[in-house]
């Protein structure tokens, strides 16, 4: 699928169609093996991101060196990316529980 809209600074890049929705994350190196599509991301944010004891997205998830696992509850204007990027729909359940 073409990309109309390609933005990055050599480690990452993110690429839009023409409707600005987003096809392509790559991070850390660009042209490498761990690019994700938009299907990846969504399968990562649902797996990782989604606290279905709270019922919404989380703000970040951070692993630690020492294998603890920091969940970062903050709600802030990022978490609208989720819909903004287009990964998810704006009328989604966990987007609307989310917001």
């Amino acid at each position: 699928m073409a990309c109309d809209i390609p933005v990055g600074n050599c480690a990452l890049l993110v690429a839009f169609d023409g409707n600005a929705q987003l096809r392509e994350f790559y991070f850390p190196y660009v042209g490498r093996e761990n690019h994700a599509g938009t299907a990846d991301l969504k399968n990562a944010d649902r797996n990782f991101l989604y606290d279905h004891k709270q019922g919404r997205f989380l703000r970040m998830v951070n692993f630690r060196e020492n294998g603890e696992i920091e969940m970062d509850y903050t709600v802030n204007s990022s978490l609208c990316g989720l819909f903004s990027f287009g990964v998810f729909d704006a009328r989604y359940e966990m987007i609307e529980n989310t917001m």
